[in-house]
């Protein structure tokens, strides 16, 4: 049998105290292996959690991959990604923040 490989990250709680307060949490990484159920020339298809899933071994990006190296640096670069994202949009929400702070504001009345 012949497996594809995906890291994945999710988040955890610890719970919450009598008081009904968040205990926190954190995030868990895991690997999850897909069986190939079926090839063609351009890729294979995968059994993703009961549902079948095709992956084109030619692509650049793949949803798995086929060893565990090349899913690990998969899932850096989906992360490194993620955060070049969420990092311009916070600097993005900063600056609003500072704006709306300094009275830095475009006055937009529907009944104008």
């Amino acid at each position: 049998m012949e497996y594809l490989y995906r890291f994945s990250d999710y988040r955890v709680s610890n719970g919450v105290d009598e008081y009904e307060r968040s205990l926190g949490g954190g995030v868990k990484v895991r690997l999850d292996r897909f069986c190939i159920t079926k090839k063609t020339p351009k890729g294979v298809w995968i059994d993703a959690w009961g549902e079948d899933k095709f992956v084109n071994l030619t692509a650049v990006k793949q949803y798995a991959c086929v060893s565990v190296e090349s899913a690990k640096q998969s899932y850096l670069a989906r992360k490194k990604r993620q955060i070049s994202i969420l990092s311009s949009r916070l600097r993005l929400a900063e600056s609003a923040l500072s704006l709306a702070k300094l009275d830095c504001y475009i006055t937009c009345f529907a009944d104008s």
